[in-house]
């Protein structure tokens, strides 16, 4: 022990990056933005809300593969119930995938606790990711969960669902909401700047010169204030008003940046929409959207802003809810057919061309459309020239 340490406490702590964060994502709006603050903002909550209900709620099946390399959907697998129905008494499993999803969204990680009975996971539990600390031990992450009566449990990571954000690292998760901090803060001002604009009817601020000689007092200038408020404001807004004797009114004019507000506004939503990687039209901006090009947007936005996050789920539920001795036999994926589902004829004329030149049987494509089997549908149709022997 040192010197001074005899006569100086000195106490060590281990701080989550969370507790920085609203010095961290302090902007140069002057908005302090952090997990709660930056919902605020419509655009941030439009993307969370986009790709955390979309990713949530996509259905999350249980699949076995077959020696032949086909694969079946396991419904009697132990996990197929909390993927599937309820992860615990009171929370569906879709709800708490989109819980997880948005909090990893805000806050980097989304975290969910597995209750074990007998060894076997029962149910699943989410945690405030606020309140978790994540600690490398001999390479192995270990988690360690504040109490709110003090103290904290730690679990291994084969108990915890952790969905973070692509691109993070276990013990350094990607916050996006802090990178885009400067976008979302000034969308935020923009649309506090829209709200006070409207509230005095959408008109500039005026001025009232006093053309009298004597000066007035300032309970007489707040007389005034008011009076004139009290005439253009509310209910008021756009009538004529009755300005007092010795006044002169001027009406100040819009300046080259509030004249450019609409494209301004604009720019910082799609700063945000370019850090969530999620397309306009998502955000109900219709401005440049065609029906053409508005089926290959949701393609593109599948393959390149969605399909990260549904890897990132599979994976997080997947090292919790599938053995090790299971690992090459058991897997977990998504269903996204119906994100992506063409329209009524397009898709009823690809089934006609894929039962007919023996790409499908009957039975299979009713199978796509979710009607039931035929009797005689489990066969090819051939074609003139075909033989068997492609069953």
């Amino acid at each position: 022990m040192g010197y001074f340490d005899k006569f100086f406490h000195r106490e060590e702590r281990t701080l989550r990056i969370e507790d920085f964060m609203p010095m961290i994502s302090s902007t140069i709006s002057a908005i302090s933005v952090d997990g709660s603050s930056a919902l605020k903002s419509p655009t941030t909550l439009a993307c969370v809300r986009a790709i955390s209900e979309t990713a949530g709620g996509l259905p999350l099946h249980v699949f076995r593969r077959q020696a032949d390399g086909s694969r079946d959907r396991d419904s009697s697998h132990r996990a197929s119930a909390l993927l599937s129905h309820h992860a615990n008494p009171w929370t569906s499993s879709a709800d708490l995938r989109v819980r997880l999803v948005h909090d990893a969204l805000i806050y980097g990680r989304g975290i969910a606790i597995a209750t074990r009975v007998n060894g076997v996971i029962r149910e699943l539990h989410r945690v405030d990711p606020r309140s978790v600390r994540v600690d490398i031990d001999n390479i192995e992450p270990v988690y360690r969960v504040s109490q709110k009566s003090g103290g904290e449990i730690s679990y291994h990571y084969s108990d915890v669902v952790d969905v973070l954000t692509p691109g993070s690292t276990i013990d350094k998760p990607l916050i996006i909401t802090r990178e885009a901090a400067e976008a979302i803060s000034l969308d935020i001002a923009m649309s506090r700047y829209q709200s006070n604009l409207m509230s005095r009817g959408g008109r500039p601020a005026s001025i009232l010169t006093s053309e009298s000689e004597k000066p007035m007092s300032p309970v007489q200038l707040d007389n005034v204030l008011k009076l004139i408020q009290a005439q253009s404001s509310g209910d008021n807004s756009g009538k004529t008003i009755v300005i007092p004797d010795r006044f002169k009114f001027s009406q100040q004019t819009f300046s080259s940046v509030d004249m450019q507000f609409v494209e301004l506004m604009s720019q910082a939503k799609s700063e945000i929409m370019r850090a969530f990687r999620v397309p306009p039209t998502l955000v109900g901006d219709y401005s440049r959207a065609v029906w053409r090009n508005l089926e290959e947007s949701a393609q593109n936005w599948l393959s390149f802003g969605l399909l990260p996050w549904l890897e990132a789920l599979e994976f997080a539920f997947s090292r919790v809810l599938i053995d090790e001795s299971e690992a090459g036999e058991v897997f977990l994926e998504h269903q996204v057919a119906d994100l992506v589902r063409p329209n009524l004829a397009a898709l009823y004329s690809s089934l006609k061309t894929a039962t007919g030149t023996s790409f499908l049987t009957p039975n299979e494509a009713r199978r796509a459309i979710n009607l039931p089997p035929v009797e005689g549908g489990d066969a090819l149709i051939l074609q003139a020239g075909q033989s068997s022997s492609i069953e």
